[in-house]
């Protein structure tokens, strides 16, 4: 019903897909019933009832014929033994041993020609035949209705695809026009109570691990003590940007979204920041460095996407506890919420759903705060006044609404939040347990697995120390990175970060690397 299902979508609007959909629906209708049928012969009962335990005298022999001067039997003649014996080791699997006369015959025959290591090979043989019909469909392929099959079958498939490839454009044009088939499942699946393990099916996949986020592994985690690469869950990164005279760390402001709240509350929350951060960011022109920082946007991005995968489809994998209720909520709000607003005129249709979301949500949830004055730190951004359910994206806009701003006295925020993400990812392995582990291999293993392994190598083999730039030369270790607020100012509109001529020499240096540019580069602003 199903396939009959699909198929109808273009035939309903290209008549002239009829005969190719009809022909893959019957060849799909004859390959499926076949393999029902080779169920049905598996099943020990049919076994039993295609025992033929009729009079076989008159069954000629397998080694009729054979003379025994021309030495030992070889491996297709052993294996004709075995089909005329076949009876024998199927009346096994039945509990009820049966053997005839001749067949004893040509046991003994075959003893004779081959000595002991006959009946071995023989048994070898006959399970190999006993395998296939319990577990392939042997048992109908070679039979006059299995052969027609294998002609029908190639033969339909082929005039399917001359057809199919003849009316082409016509089917490709019906079903552009045919309005979005994802949202009718999704309705559908709602309908029947399946709802979430289909979003899940749906809005997940395999992706190979990419050259942004393996560099950027193997760079960042050498720089973390092993305490803090087990523990930190973002505490390192944001203790070493600190503020001015005595103005505390970046930490002390949010440290309620990594340290001071549930880890998979924590997850939630970063995540949604990280999304409203990179659709709301403002690009900076072509210049050297560029695709660097959209590299590892990339990369942050997929460790971003990673974190919620673990948390919605691989749970086990994440220390607990990870309540799936406080995603469902945080899922259900955010749909009321772009129903009441998804047709404001504040919604660019020139970006996607999700952009105009996290533009939304910066627009509703961002916190307030003095944009104009540069030298004081930014302020905690938790709004439980206004979150009184601890709703994670509410507290995530405001914590975006913070990186955008240019009174963040953030030096690189991608390279901040870079750093947030891979600490939980490092908390994430460790605190994970070793069954959970093993147990993730059957389906092929998963990253935080693999960053385990990276973390104890890099502990056991101690590559920690000094951090090195492109050309080789050293740089300065994470612990060095500060922010100087007071040797920074903003002018104008454009949100230009100027250098003064003494100022931010090591912060520059701890942050990023030297490409001889001009000591005037241009800023973030949020837009």
């Amino acid at each position: 019903m199903g396939a009959a299902y699909v198929l109808y979508q273009p035939v309903a609007i290209q008549k002239t897909l009829i005969l190719p959909s009809l022909l893959m629906f019957g060849t799909g209708l004859l390959k499926y019933g076949e393999r029902t049928w080779a169920l049905k012969c598996a099943n020990i009962d049919s076994i039993r009832s295609s025992l033929d335990v009729s009079d076989d005298r008159n069954r000629r022999q397998p080694y009729d014929g054979r003379v025994r001067t021309a030495g030992e039997l070889d491996s297709e003649e052993i294996l004709l033994g075995a089909h005329y014996i076949f009876n024998a080791c199927k009346s096994l699997f039945t509990d009820d041993l049966i053997t005839s006369g001749t067949e004893r015959e040509a046991i003994t025959t075959g003893i004779e020609f081959n000595g002991g290591k006959y009946m071995y090979e023989l048994i070898e043989m006959q399970l190999s035949l006993m395998y296939d019909i319990l577990y392939t469909k042997a048992a109908v392929i070679y039979t006059w209705y299995g052969s027609c099959i294998r002609v029908i079958s190639p033969a339909a498939t082929l005039v399917s695809f001359l057809l199919f490839e003849l009316n082409s454009s016509h089917a490709y044009a019906g079903q552009r026009r045919n309005c979005d088939r994802t949202e009718l499942r999704s309705r559908i699946a709602k309908k029947v109570g399946l709802e979430k393990w289909w979003n899940k099916i749906h809005y997940s996949s395999t992706i190979k691990i990419s050259d942004s986020i393996r560099d950027l592994l193997l760079k960042e985690i050498p720089r973390r003590p092993l305490g803090d690469m087990r523990n930190a869950r973002g505490r390192w990164t944001l203790q070493k940007i600190r503020y001015p005279g005595g103005g505390g760390s970046l930490y002390d402001e949010i440290s309620w979204s990594v340290n001071d709240t549930d880890f998979d509350q924590s997850i939630l929350i970063w995540h949604v920041a990280t999304d409203v951060y990179l659709c709301c960011r403002r690009r900076q022109p072509a210049a050297d460095g560029v695709e660097e920082a959209e590299r590892l946007a990339k990369a942050v991005k997929e460790l971003s996407d990673y974190m919620l995968f673990l948390y919605v489809v691989q749970p086990h994998m994440l220390p607990g506890p990870v309540r799936s209720t406080r995603y469902d909520n945080n899922c259900d709000d955010l749909v009321t919420l772009w129903e009441q607003h998804s047709t404001d005129q504040n919604m660019d249709s020139a970006l996607t759903p999700r952009e105009n979301l996290a533009r939304l949500l910066y627009r509703e949830y961002r916190d307030k705060y003095d944009d104009d004055d540069a030298s004081s730190p930014a302020v905690s951004v938790q709004m439980e006044d206004n979150n009184p359910h601890g709703l994670a994206y509410i507290d995530a806009a405001g914590l975006a609404g913070m990186l955008l701003s240019e009174g963040s006295g953030i030096p690189d925020v991608l390279e901040m939040i870079a750093g947030v993400w891979i600490e939980m990812l490092c908390y994430a392995t460790r605190h994970c347990s070793e069954v959970s582990h093993a147990k993730q291999l059957s389906s092929g293993g998963e990253l935080v697995t693999a960053m385990g392994l990276l973390v104890e190598y890099t502990a056991r083999y101690g590559i920690h120390g000094e951090v090195t730039t492109k050309n080789g030369e050293p740089g300065m270790t994470a612990a060095e990175v500060s922010v100087h607020l007071d040797s920074i100012s903003i002018t104008g509109a454009t949100g230009e970060i100027c250098e003064e001529p003494d100022g931010m020499n090591a912060a520059a240096n701890g942050v990023s690397e030297d490409h001889g540019h001009d000591a005037c580069t241009e800023g973030t602003e949020s837009p």
